[in-house]
């Protein structure tokens, strides 16, 4: 039993510091001072979230799954294609989307620590 509880701290310790390495300017890739899609992407992809929050592995998030996460956001608005599933794509696209104010398709530091505050990197 012991044997099993350090193993569940250090997979739950190794699962934050993974998130927690995803800062901003690491997440710069190429130190323009923005986060583009691709950069935001390679994060995520990195750390297994959508992986994590589909639940019975059919590679799509159903409206369960998706209120399970406690996020406060509208499952239709971020379901594109009307189909009562979010593909990764649909997910990571609405979610960038969520936190680029100024709709230039990048996120600053500022677009950057809110989507901390309150989702993904938020540990």
């Amino acid at each position: 039993m012991k044997a099993q509880l350090t193993s569940l701290i250090a997979l739950s310790l190794a699962s934050s510091m993974s998130l927690a390495a995803a800062n901003f300017t690491f997440q710069d890739a190429n130190d323009d001072g923005k986060i583009s899609k691709d950069e935001y992407y390679n994060t995520l992809s990195d750390s297994g979230i959508y992986a994590d929050w589909d639940l019975n592995d059919d590679g799509l998030l159903d409206v369960g799954e998706f209120e399970d996460v406690g996020f406060d956001y509208e499952f239709s608005e971020w379901d594109v294609d009307n189909n009562d599933y979010l593909d990764a794509g649909e997910l990571y696209d609405s979610y960038y989307d969520t936190y680029d104010d100024n709709e230039n398709g990048h996120w600053d530091a500022g677009e950057w620590d809110d989507a901390g505050d309150e989702g993904f990197f938020d540990v």
